[in-house]
């Protein structure tokens, strides 16, 4: 045992005061859109009596988290060299539903930059691939130089005032299950497993760094809420509190200006001028606007709601296929650190499937992902080609023939015959005798 129950404990209480675990609670309420600050702040007003004390976090933080795991997980596909042992591995994807679990790990990958799963066999033999929470679980490296891991801690809290968890320790060759207080266990299970290499694996989306993708959003992300989350009476009660005092104010003072109700002491020669401003509606509108545009533009996620990004004309195809080139590259590199904790998901199949005759061998992995045809751009280049009959040109540009012929006739003018087998030449020379 790499571990003693005093070093689990311990391990356990410096992790949840830790700063990695309240940045992973912090992420994890933006997901939930409860912007933590936010929050914080609508609470603190009503506690004064303030208003107003509206809280209204956005979504943001889910949104481009969950854009970018449906365009990346939506389909991986795995596929065995050896392709007779591809049914093997197909009925351990469906005994587990593996596409379910591939959007889980996706989605903890991208949004905390860590992704747990357990890979292991049940009391029935039958090989099981369940995600861990990734707040509670604790991934325990040695000090070589590619850090390999060799033991992770997943606990729940039964009681935190009196610290006792619900722990699952793993080794790579054992599971050590228990209730823990303080330095006590009780209802321990002890197992003994085949892995050479620590079953519990971690997926990240960084190749640098440790920072999940999308936290470079987040200060837009919180501009909108605080922006949102105000109203038009608290930006007035602003900028209506400005004051031109007339006599010093120490930092105290300054600090809960906001609260005075009066100004006592003053002689008639001190002067109290409140300076007022409207804000513009407008403004305001710009202001989300361009937050939102910058919280899209830096997470490298298309806002399929934007008017400019393939919604309103024909023009803005190309906007919309530019932005979707641009997430897709980006993708790509996400994945580049995403493969490794999928390629010690199939080794720790393998591991387990091969003494139960069900080996899967060497796998690739395939991601699928949707681009946008271009069905649209090849019409445009066709409308120019002009030895080519019109019927052609439909065809290649992939419209139904049948609702085009019909088309033509109810569009065409009195005393015009419309041949679709003849070039444009011809049927203007019909029309003119």
């Amino acid at each position: 045992m790499l571990m003693t129950v005093k070093q689990i404990s311990e391990t356990i209480k410096d992790y949840l005061s830790s700063f990695q675990y309240n940045k992973l609670a912090e992420l994890n309420a933006l997901y939930d859109a409860e912007n933590p600050r936010i929050v914080e702040r609508g609470a603190d007003k009503d506690k004064r009596g303030k208003t107003p004390n509206n809280v209204i976090p956005t979504g943001y933080y889910s949104t481009v988290v969950d854009t970018m795991a449906g365009y990346m997980f939506q389909d991986v596909q795995y596929n065995c060299e050896d392709e007779t042992l591809q049914d093997n591995l197909d009925a351990i994807n469906d005994a587990n539903n593996i596409q379910s679990e591939d959007m889980k790990m996706g989605v903890s990958a991208l949004a905390f930059n860590k992704g747990i799963e357990y890979v292991y066999t049940d009391k029935e033999s039958k090989i099981k691939i369940r995600r861990l929470n990734p707040l509670q679980t604790i991934i325990i490296k040695d000090d070589d130089i590619d850090m390999t891991p060799i033991a992770a801690i997943n606990f729940s809290v039964i009681n935190k005032e009196e610290n006792t968890y619900k722990v699952l320790y793993v080794e790579p060759k054992i599971e050590w299950k228990f209730t823990l207080k303080d330095e006590t266990i009780k209802d321990e299970e002890e197992r003994v497993l085949l892995f050479d290499a620590l079953p519990v694996i971690e997926y990240q989306s960084q190749i640098i760094g440790k920072k999940a993708p999308f936290e470079v959003v987040i200060p837009y992300i919180e501009g909108l809420d605080a922006l949102i989350s105000g109203n038009a009476n608290e930006i007035d009660r602003l900028v209506d509190a400005l004051l031109v005092l007339g006599k010093d104010m120490d930092d105290e003072q300054l600090l809960h200006s906001e609260e005075w109700k009066a100004l006592v002491n003053w002689s008639i020669e001190d002067r109290a001028e409140y300076l007022t401003k409207d804000m513009s509606p407008e403004f305001r509108k710009y202001v989300s606007e361009l937050l939102i545009r910058e919280i899209h533009k830096h997470s490298h996620v298309i806002d399929w709601y934007a008017a400019d990004q393939g919604q309103a004309s024909d023009a803005s195809g190309k906007a919309l296929r530019t932005r979707l080139f641009d997430m897709d590259m980006y993708s790509k590199r996400i994945e580049m650190a995403y493969r490794e904790g999928a390629q010690l998901r199939l080794e720790a199949i393998d591991k387990i499937a091969t003494p139960t005759s069900m080996p899967i061998g060497k796998v690739k992995i395939v991601f699928k992902r949707t681009m946008i045809d271009d069905k649209m751009d090849d019409a445009v280049k066709l409308s120019n080609v002009t030895h080519l009959t019109d019927i052609t040109k439909r065809e290649l540009g992939g419209f139904d023939e049948a609702l085009e012929q019909e088309r033509m006739l109810q569009e065409r003018p009195a005393g015009v015959i419309i041949d679709a087998n003849i070039d444009d030449t011809a049927q203007n020379a019909a029309a003119n005798i």
